[in-house]
Formats: C-alpha cells, structure tokens, sequence
C-alpha cells in the first residue's frame, strides 16, 4: 500500500514535501552559512584592502585623539588619530596569513614526519615520535616565545613558530592514520602486488589520511590567529607601525580606564572570525566522519 500510495503521489505534492523540508534544513546550517560568510569577508579585506579601507592605517591625526564614530571615521580613531575600521581591515591581512602560513607549514612538515613514522615502525617511529613528544612537553606559547627568542621577533618568524609548535599534532594525527591504513586490505594487496613504500604511502595512505588532516587545519587556522594575537600582544609577533589585532589589543590596553571602548573592535574581531573558523571546522568534521553524517 506504502508503494501505491508513493506511486499515486503528484509533482506538486512531492515539491511541498520537499519546500516544507528545506526550511528546517536551513535553519540547521544558519551558523554554518553564517561563518562562512564571516570568513569570506575577512578574505575579501585581506585581499581588497587598499580598495576597501577609507583611510591610510598609519595615518596619525594628534588633534583627533579617541575620536568617536563619525561618518568620516565609523569606528572611530585610536590613541595616535589613526582610523580604527582602516587598521583592522589592513589587520585581516596578518590574520589571514598568519592562519594559513603557520598552518600550512605544520602540515608541509609534521605530516611527512607522522607518515614515515607510522608506515616504517619499529626504530624510526620512536626516534621521530619522541622528538614530537619532546615538542609536546613544552606549553606552546613558551615554545612559540623560544623560537622567536632565536629568530627575531617579527610576523615571519611569528608563523615558523607557531607552525613548529602545531607541528606535533599534525605529525601525530599523520602517524595514526597511517599505522591503521597500511593494514587495510587494498593497502596490503598493494604490498602484495610489488608497491614500493612511496607508492603505497602516496597512492593509498595519504588521499585516505585528508579528511582529518583537513579537519585539524580548519580548526588550527583560529588558534593560530589567537597565538598570533597572542605573541604580538607581548611584543614578538607582528610589530608597528604594522596594523595587527593584536597590536591594536596592546594598544589600547594602555587605556582601559579612559577609554575602554578602543580594545572591542580588535577583541571582536578576533572573537567572530576564531567562532567562525571553529563552527566551520566543526561542520567538516560532521561531513567526513560517518558516524556523525546521519545526525
């Protein structure tokens, strides 16, 4: 009776089934549609920030001191006259970077690093899993410190060290992947067949290693855009006249007693974009794991 019943069911019926079902979908994506709008109009001020900024970052004005939102400055001026909507638009630029090139050298170098462990074993696994546990055994902000205590403070050497510190992770998410895939059976009939390690690894492991790679980097471009904030704050990240959040938070922490209003823009925009690139991770991770696919 079900299959009658299907069968006799018209065009329209079958189209209203489907509008009344697309509103609770939507309505179950909004924060998912929302971030990723919210990330691409950081992307958009990173890349069209000359086009989109109304002033010169660096521009100071001394008579026009914390100067309130006006038209001509709609979030109003810091503590040097300078346009605070200017600075966070040209501050997108640093965040950007900073969540893409830091992470992005964790992944170019903990991944070879957990597939070689993983796929080898025995005394290759321990040497290069202990030093990932050496780098582990440190808080990262003090590792991330370190290593610009050696290089120079300055944005460059901000993303190597914040790439070195997410690199254990990324080296140990490689490492699990790879011990479970080299067992599995196309993996093994591959062995079977005369693979070499490079053809197995490369062919088999790493495409079935991408999904919660790309996960872990998702998630990882928010922290690295908060240690980035972070280190800049303390004077070892981004330095001036370079407009970056975080400098603007140190800024303007000078001034929390009179003018208190000047560290929300930067502390916001920070919020919105980590919340952001979170909900996004978080959504892939639902979409490539299959236990959570049906929820």
């Amino acid at each position: 009776m079900s299959v009658d019943a299907g069968a006799g069911m018209s065009l329209a019926d079958e189209i209203a089934i489907q509008r009344r079902r697309l509103p609770r979908l939507h309505r179950r994506d909004l924060p998912v549609y929302v971030a990723v709008g919210v990330v691409g109009v950081v992307a958009l001020c990173a890349v069209a920030a000359p086009v989109l900024a109304p002033h010169d970052p660096a521009e100071q004005d001394l008579l026009f001191q914390f100067g309130s939102p006006s038209r001509d400055h709609p979030l109003g001026t810091d503590d040097l006259g300078r346009d605070v909507l200017s600075r966070l638009i040209y501050g997108s630029r640093v965040a950007a970077q900073v969540g893409l090139i830091s992470v992005g050298i964790a992944i170019l170098a903990g991944v070879p690093i957990g597939l070689a462990a993983g796929y080898a074993g025995r005394w290759v696994d321990t040497l290069l899993m202990r030093v990932m546990d050496a780098l582990l055994a440190f808080p990262p902000i003090l590792l991330a410190m370190a290593v610009i205590a050696g290089l120079g403070p300055g944005i460059r050497n901000a993303m190597i060290a914040i790439g070195i510190v997410f690199m254990p992770t990324y080296a140990r998410l490689a490492r699990g992947s790879a011990l479970v895939i080299k067992e599995m059976d196309y993996a093994l009939a591959a062995r079977a067949l005369g693979a070499g390690p490079a053809r197995v690894v490369l062919r088999h492991i790493v495409p079935n290693s991408l999904a919660p790679i790309l996960v872990q980097a998702s998630l990882g471009i928010g922290i690295a855009v908060i240690a980035e904030a972070s280190l800049a704050y303390l004077g070892l990240g981004s330095q001036p006249p370079n407009p970056s959040w975080g400098i603007m938070l140190r800024q303007a922490s000078s001034f929390l007693e009179e003018h208190w209003f000047a560290s929300i823009p930067p502390g916001a925009a920070i919020f919105v974009l980590v919340l952001s690139v979170n909900v996004i991770g978080d959504h892939l991770r639902d979409v490539f794991d299959p236990r959570l696919r049906g929820r």
